[in-house]
């Protein structure tokens, strides 16, 4: 999927993600790079609000996945299981939410499931990050896959 085609698909599927103006940076099949700029995003104090960020981790999160299931021609309902948010420091620029999977061994198990059409989980870490490698803000997500009932 290409960053104008994951894009395209947040920001029809997710209304938020539109008016926050999230942009897809980059898509390669382990991490996914989205940015977002302050202003529609800020607080009362001038600084990333902690909802904005959390959601932008989650979008990050939910397009590593999606993006990765449809590299893969996989297809299943995708939501969120759970999600824990730790803040560093705060943001006061564009924030860049940097989506990798929790290890390497998480995907696998992740497809396999998929594949035979099973409930399936997979952890993806995210960091927002105002310039690279100055770490903000750590989100951890775990994502569920849920085959409809036939």
């Amino acid at each position: 999927m290409t960053p104008g085609a994951l894009e395209t698909l947040i920001r029809t599927g997710i209304p938020v993600a539109d008016f926050m103006r999230l942009s897809v940076r980059a898509v390669e099949p382990d991490r996914v790079l989205i940015s977002a700029p302050l202003e529609p995003n800020r607080n009362v104090h001038g600084t990333l609000f902690g909802g904005s960020g959390t959601a932008i981790a989650l979008v990050a999160a939910w397009s590593l996945v999606v993006a990765r299931m449809h590299a893969e021609g996989l297809t299943a309902p995708l939501v969120v299981a759970r999600q824990t948010t730790q803040y560093f420091k705060p943001v006061t620029d564009t924030v860049m939410a940097s989506a990798s999977f929790e290890g390497a061994w998480a995907w696998e198990g992740f497809r396999q499931a998929v594949a035979q059409g099973q409930r399936a989980r997979v952890g993806v870490v995210v960091t927002l990050e105002q310039t690279p490698g100055d770490v903000a803000a750590r989100i951890e997500a775990l994502f569920a896959a849920v085959p409809a009932k036939g």
